[in-house]
């Protein structure tokens, strides 16, 4: 497998809360994406882009759309406009 860690339920009515200490992943190349933030934009812009290129050639514009969407957010996070 290739993560590490209790995944268990979660209730909405339990005030427990877990660490963000709890999960570990033993995939390298996401351990990589992680540890580094513009390596993690750069994978989820190209990811970004070919689910984009997918929903406009099948005529999905409402996923489209999302996906453009998606990006902005992205940009605008990166280039610290938000």
């Amino acid at each position: 497998m290739p993560f590490e860690g209790l995944f268990t339920d979660v209730s909405l009515e339990s005030p427990d809360t877990k660490s963000d200490n709890d999960f570990k992943t033993t995939n390298s190349v996401l351990k990589k994406v992680l540890d580094d933030k513009d390596t993690f934009c750069k994978l989820y812009e190209d990811t970004t882009l070919q689910a984009l290129k997918n929903y406009e050639l099948s005529n999905r514009s409402g996923s489209a759309q999302t996906m453009a969407a998606d990006l902005a957010a992205l940009y605008a996070l990166v280039t610290n406009v938000i």
